[in-house]
């Protein structure tokens, strides 16, 4: 089974795809497998080049605490890096992202044998691929409580097309940073699993 989220910077994809992921594990009654459940990003290889071109960055800047903060040696921010990276080779190919994550998956598992949750659908090309291969898109909107998108990523041509993206999304979720929004992921997960889909 293939789950794409979609959703702006702070509405809870990782957060989400982790919840289905456990849940799935559970309902299953398995430990964990590597293989098995997983929550892959269309952004990994991005993140990688990130790091191969910034010596001295490390897993702080691309996924943890330093990713916003502007540094000065490089007079920019991890973020906006990862934004001109993933927009900027979208030009050879707008389906480049989930082309290299899709490869790596053949090799690893099949979709069908396994629960496999994307958490960082941010394109159309990134949306048709999930749907092409039989997967379903949660869009995800940001409760009262979010962080606010800030000036410079609402800006950014990735962003401006998210919106667009929910609306056509086969389930919409609306995270209130709680553990409502955590219920309403485990329920849609025991839903998938007993269903097949939706």
């Amino acid at each position: 089974m293939l789950v794409g989220f979609v959703g702006h910077a702070g509405a809870g994809k990782t957060f989400s795809a982790d919840v289905m992921v456990r849940r799935y594990h559970e309902l299953n009654g398995k430990v964990p497998q590597p293989g098995f459940c997983v929550v892959k990003s269309f952004s990994e290889p991005i993140k990688q080049i990130t790091l191969m071109l910034h010596p001295g960055w490390d897993e702080r800047h691309t996924r943890g605490e330093l990713k916003e903060v502007v540094d000065e040696k490089y007079n920019i921010s991890p973020r906006k890096v990862q934004q001109i990276i993933g927009f900027e080779l979208r030009q050879i190919r707008p389906s480049i992202w989930p082309d290299v994550l899709f490869e790596s998956l053949l090799f690893a598992y099949r979709l069908e044998n396994n629960f496999v949750a994307i958490d960082d659908v941010r394109t159309k090309s990134d949306f048709d691929a999930i749907k092409s291969r039989g997967g379903i898109i949660i869009g995800l909107k940001a409760g009262n409580n979010s962080r606010a998108i800030g000036d410079e990523d609402a800006e950014h041509p990735v962003e401006s097309e998210i919106d667009e993206l929910i609306r056509h999304s086969d389930v919409s979720l609306t995270n209130d940073y709680g553990g409502r929004h955590a219920l309403a992921c485990e329920e849609l997960t025991d839903r998938l699993h007993k269903n097949g889909g939706l």
